[in-house]
């Protein structure tokens, strides 16, 4: 009998240890460390391993961990959604937050404020005001590109931590749009460095730029000197020149449509990122989409994950 009960109780206690060990999860934690020159926060789960090339949401907070594991900061594209989200020093991703050339929706991707162009031959008045200012800002309104001899066409655009990167990798693609007619590119963004090279299918073959930048403004036409042989040549124009003359669009964008995205998205995705990201760009690219916002090399200018 005594054997009996010993056994009946060694099996209570396994069964309870069982039901124990499958109600109850162990959580991580935040490790700040790696190679001096790269030192950066990873997250370590219950059982050793971490998440990599992946969204993890922790205490309520999506962040991305990239390939070597570590978390990433700034903007970061995901290929199969093809959107942009932004994640603060901390890391954590923002959502229904505005910027000035776009905003980022609840479930934390990027639309621009105004529609990118799709085609050079069915923009928009608003598309075209909107994107030639775009081209302005960058540096884009001449070509740029390099030749590289081999059918492709380099650009490159240099940022800093204040850019609104996906603000200007639309600017690039329109003004891919209003360069070539058809055209495949891989691009890379490291070292505050954005390089974007175009395989076109053809050029254009007359000047869209045209169409979409505003016009250059002109200076008002000299007047003749006044002859010096009467009054009536001294008495300067009649009229004051019109200044508002050659500078640019005067209508204004109507706010109403310059708000929300151009395919109404789904409201009901509040959790984080609509799909699981891809490394690469989907088309070969090579992608470091961290921009940090602090020093990685300073341990003293980190920020710890989840701190306000």
């Amino acid at each position: 009998m005594k054997i009996r009960s010993k056994k009946i109780l060694a099996s209570a206690l396994t069964l309870s240890l069982t039901v124990m060990s499958a109600g109850t999860v162990l959580a991580g934690d935040w490790v700040y460390g790696g190679p001096e020159t790269t030192s950066k926060w990873w997250y370590r789960e219950s059982d050793g391993t971490w998440p990599a090339e992946e969204w993890k949401e922790i205490d309520g907070v999506w962040y991305y961990f990239n390939a070597d594991g570590y978390m990433a900061t700034g903007w970061k594209y995901s290929a199969p959604s093809d959107s942009w989200y932004y994640l603060d020093a901390s890391g954590a991703m923002h959502a229904s937050e505005s910027f000035e050339t776009g905003y980022l929706h609840t479930d934390g991707a990027w639309y621009n404020a105004v529609p990118c162009p799709l085609s050079a031959y069915t923009v928009t008045d608003q598309q075209k005001e909107f994107w030639g200012q775009q081209l302005v800002k960058y540096g884009l309104t001449e070509d740029t590109s390099v030749d590289n001899g081999d059918g492709t066409y380099t650009w490159t655009l240099y940022y800093d931590d204040t850019t609104e990167i996906p603000n200007l990798y639309y600017s690039l693609l329109a003004k891919m749009v209003f360069t070539y007619n058809g055209l495949h590119a891989d691009w890379t963004m490291e070292n505050h460095t954005f390089t974007m090279t175009v395989r076109p299918r053809e050029f254009h073959t007359t000047d869209m730029m045209s169409v979409i930048l505003p016009p250059a403004e002109t200076a008002p036409a000299e007047s003749e000197a006044p002859a010096e042989s009467g009054p009536a040549a001294e008495s300067g124009p009649a009229s004051e020149p019109d200044d508002s003359a050659g500078n640019g669009p005067s209508v204004e964008s109507d706010a109403a449509t310059t708000d929300g995205p151009a395919v109404n998205p789904d409201s009901s995705t509040t959790n984080g990122p609509a799909s699981e990201p891809d490394a690469s760009a989907g088309d070969g690219s090579i992608i470091d989409s961290s921009a940090p916002q602090v020093d990685p090399n300073d341990p003293a200018a980190q920020v710890a994950p989840g701190a306000d």
